[in-house]
This record gives structure tokens, C-alpha cells and sequence, in this order.
């Protein structure tokens, strides 16, 4: 009797102690084997204490910490082993929140499922479950993230920052399967501290998930690179091949639609004018003033002198170089026209399109082990 009270003495210091520290105290009980030996279990029951340590947001009262002071018996003894014992004993200590679960060894793969209960009333507040790993070393090295995950709704008051950042537009960020919104991203996400699953998708881009560890008040990021599936990266680049043949054949029809305008403006209906119209203008404007006035042994221009020996065909040959003058000007305007059409287009190719290549050695593959990536090229 003695040593029992000795050692109920010894867990109350103890846990006077935990309930000292101004975080909040959370319990692990060993998890349940099915399956498994007891050493296997022991290991996934300390991956899930470690993992809430790393946190520092928790006192984390372990079955470790309580068979230090008594041994196993006389902790099922004080502590029971039906749920209902376990959620007073808890009470008793302090604990509000516990976690519990189990390790289940199906075949050759192992799995484990914890949940987080409330010990105030024994509901479940969370729930979670590792994939199925081969052996009990990447069990242990999941139940220490998978810890964090389950102890989130915990967590909602200590936020961290995360942001996600990648080169494809219009991608859609999921925290938890809960969509956070779009890239680019106008700002860091607010997150509860702890681990958590990221995925980033895009419509013809294979889909990217990975786990994440946000500190409180810090700020995480993340580069994710989004690998094309292989028939958008085909048709992504036949799309812009398209588009990058039309620019450059519109930047031609451009520049050669305001050259050809500089040209028949400044230089064939330039001499038009300057040859053929303006010295006969100069004649019939001189003889019209009266003959008297009118002297033709001061021409020089063979123009003007052939025009002042024939007035009337002189006046029939301005009248034509006038109209020719005119349809070279005109034609100057259409082509300028065609050429600022010609200009915008180009311009819309330009910035609609992109680089064809961009995806060409940009390589997704999927092996029979799992997804392994290899990247080249340009991003």
C-alpha cells in the first residue's frame, strides 16, 4: 500500500510540473497492435509523441513519461483501459485533448489511424490515417507529420504564413482539401501551424501534392513546378507554333505594309509631283496671268519648256499627273492601314502567344515504384 501511494505521490509532482508550463497539455497512450509486435507499436507510439513535440505548441504527456515512474501494471491499475477511465484519469491530469489509435499490419504493409478526442466529453474531434508503407522505419518517419495533421483543429489560433508560388497562371491551391484560392497568389496564406497537405492543380498539368511545415508567426514557401500532362504539352505546342508562325507573318505584312506606304508616298508620288505635275502647274499658273507677262525663254525645266510649246496638251498632261499624284497618295494611306492592321495583330500574336518550346524537355514520368520527374528546358 505504502509503495502504491509512493508511486501516485511521484506521477502528481510529475504532472504538477507539466501543468506549470503555460502550454497546453496533450496526451499519447500507447497505440493498439493489430498485427504488429509490441516493440513495432511502441516505435509508432513515440514517432506520434516526437512529432507533437517538434510543434512546442503542447506538453505532451507520453505513455513513456508515465511507466518512468511506475511500471506497466501499476499504470493500468490508476489509469484503467476502458475509454472511460482513460478520459477521467486525463481529467484528473490535466490532459483535455489525447490521442489514441492504432498500428495495423496488413500482409506486408503497415498503416495507422489516429484520432484526436476531447476528454471533457470522449468525442472525436479528428481524425486521420497514414497510407500503407512496406516497412515500419517509413511508418514512423509518416506518424510524426500525421500527428501534427490530426492535432489541427488545436492549432487554428497559432497561424504561420504560407506562400505558394509557381509559373503557371490560374492554378488552384488546396490546403487540407479546402481551396485557398489561385496563382498568383495577391498574398500569403494564414495557416495553423503544423504540418499540412499541399496540393497545387491545373487543367492538363499533372497534379502536385506534398506536405508541408508551417512555424508560428513565420513565413513558408514554396516553389512548386507543374509538370504538363503529354498531350497538353502537344497541344500547347501546336497551339503556339500557330501563333508564333501568325505573328511573325503579320510583323512582315507590318513592316512591309508601312514601308511600301514611306515609299510610294515619299518617293513615287513625291517625284510624281516634284517631276511631272508642279512644273506644268508653274507654266499654266504663269500664262494664265496673261501672255504678255509670260516669258518661256526663262524656262529651264524640260518640263516647263515642253508644256510652254503645247499649253493644251500641257493642261491634259497636268490634269493626268494630278490624278496620278492622287492615286499614289491614296494608295499610300491603304497601305499604311494594312500595315497598322497588320501591326495590332501581330501585336495580339505576341503577347497572346508564348515560347512553343517551353514545354519540349519538360518530362513527366511515372514508374512502377512511384512518380519519379525529370525537368529540363525553360521555365
Amino acid at each position: 500500500m505504502l509503495r502504491v501511494t509512493a508511486c501516485i505521490c511521484a506521477v502528481l509532482v510529475s504532472f504538477s510540473a507539466f501543468a506549470a508550463d503555460e502550454r497546453p497539455s496533450i496526451a499519447v497512450f500507447d497505440l493498439a497492435g493489430k498485427g504488429t509486435t509490441h516493440f513495432e507499436a511502441q516505435l509508432a507510439t513515440g514517432a506520434v509523441a516526437q512529432g507533437l513535440r517538434k510543434l512546442e505548441a503542447f506538453t505532451v504527456i507520453s505513455s513513456d513519461d508515465i511507466r518512468q515512474l511506475m511500471s506497466i501494471d501499476r499504470q493500468k491499475q490508476l489509469l484503467g483501459s476502458s475509454d472511460e477511465g482513460t478520459q477521467a484519469s486525463m481529467r484528473a491530469l490535466g490532459a483535455t485533448h489525447a490521442i489514441v489509435g492504432s498500428v495495423v499490419k496488413t500482409g506486408t504493409h503497415y498503416t495507422a489511424e489516429l484520432r484526436l478526442l476531447n476528454t471533457t466529453d470522449g468525442t472525436v474531434m479528428n481524425q486521420k490515417t497514414t497510407d500503407a508503407v512496406p516497412t515500419v522505419d517509413k511508418l514512423v518517419s509518416l506518424l510524426s507529420g500525421t500527428s501534427q495533421e490530426v492535432v489541427g483543429p488545436l492549432l487554428a489560433a497559432q497561424q504561420g504564413m504560407l506562400l505558394v508560388r509557381t509559373v503557371e497562371e490560374g492554378a488552384e491551391i488546396f490546403v487540407d482539401d479546402i481551396s485557398q484560392g489561385s496563382t498568383p497568389l495577391p498574398a500569403p496564406l494564414k495557416v495553423p501551424m503544423g504540418r499540412h497537405r499541399l496540393q497545387v492543380k491545373k487543367d492538363g498539368f499533372i497534379t502536385r501534392s506534398m506536405s508541408v511545415t508551417i512555424e508560428k508567426d513565420q513565413l513558408s514557401v514554396e516553389d512548386v513546378t507543374l509538370l504538363p500532362s503529354s498531350d497538353y504539352a502537344q497541344a500547347y505546342q501546336q497551339r503556339n507554333s500557330r501563333m508564333r508562325l501568325g505573328a511573325w507573318i503579320a510583323t512582315g505584312v507590318a513592316i512591309a505594309g508601312l514601308g511600301s506606304a514611306i515609299l510610294v508616298d515619299r518617293v513615287v508620288a513625291e517625284g510624281q509631283y516634284q517631276n511631272e505635275f508642279l512644273p506644268r502647274q508653274r507654266v499654266l499658273e504663269a500664262s494664265s496671268r496673261g501672255s504678255s507677262n509670260f516669258d518661256a525663254n526663262g524656262l529651264t525645266h524640260p518640263t516647263e519648256v515642253k508644256c510652254a510649246a503645247n499649253l493644251d496638251a500641257c493642261r491634259k498632261d497636268a490634269q493626268t499627273a494630278s490624278s496620278t499624284v492622287t492615286t499614289l497618295q491614296a494608295t499610300s494611306w491603304a497601305l499604311v492601314g494594312v500595315g497598322a492592321v497588320a501591326a495590332g495583330f501581330a501585336t495580339y500574336l505576341w503577347v497572346s502567344g508564348d515560347n512553343p518550346g517551353r514545354y519540349t524537355q519538360l518530362v513527366a514520368g511515372v514508374t512502377p515504384g512511384g512518380a519519379s520527374v525529370g525537368l529540363a528546358g525553360q521555365f
